[in-house]
């Protein structure tokens, strides 16, 4: 979808798209976690994967299928938690120590300067699928 942060009342919108699909549908979201601010109508706000679960609690989400996506470095993975990019105190499963080492020193050095602004943090967004089955 893409376009949930852009809603007013993402709530009122869940319930008018949950009516709209038929029953046994697969409804694909993709949705924006960090991304800047940019006001293209509006930008009100930011969902995890357990928000969509939250504002679509009518369906039944597969949780084994979730993504989430690096948009500028077109990567997808898994969703687990702690989230990979997030976790500045332990080295994720693909990291070399050299890799986590230099990560540490970097934020350490670099903690109020221009290299740290959130606009240098990559786009991220969170994929998920979800069905509409008989209540």
């Amino acid at each position: 979808m893409q376009t949930l942060y852009a809603v007013k009342f993402p709530f009122k919108a869940s319930e008018n798209i949950y009516f709209m699909i038929k029953m046994n549908a697969v409804l694909l979201f993709s949705d924006v976690f960090v991304h800047k601010i940019h006001r293209i109508p509006t930008d009100y706000w930011r969902f995890s994967y357990d928000a969509h679960k939250q504002i679509f609690h009518r369906l039944k989400f597969d949780d084994t299928k979730a993504k989430i996506g690096l948009t500028r470095q077109n990567i997808l993975i898994n969703l687990t938690y702690p989230l990979p990019e997030f976790s500045k105190y332990e080295r994720a499963n693909n990291e070399s120590y050299m890799e986590f080492i230099i990560r540490k020193i970097f934020r350490r050095i670099f903690v109020n300067s221009m290299l740290n602004i959130p606009r240098l943090l990559p786009e991220i967004s969170i994929f998920s699928i979800s069905r509409k089955f008989n209540e």
